[in-house]
């Protein structure tokens, strides 16, 4: 993973709960992993749930 400031990691995290809201919104269920990480030009679906996992560690999602 690419060294991202405070500030560049917090705006990715916004932009993913943001993406995850709004297809909730629309559908009614969460993206998968697969889908998030196409979303936000992620790699692989490996890259995608590193971001999750720490994401869930920091509170920002269930």
């Amino acid at each position: 993973m690419s060294q991202l400031s405070n500030h560049e990691r917090q705006q990715r995290y916004c932009r993913v709960i943001k993406y995850i809201r709004q297809i909730i919104a629309s559908v009614g269920y969460s993206p998968t992993i697969r889908e998030i990480g196409n979303y936000m030009g992620w790699s692989s679906s490996g890259t995608t749930a590193m971001h999750l996992q720490r994401m869930r560690e920091l509170g920002l999602i269930d």
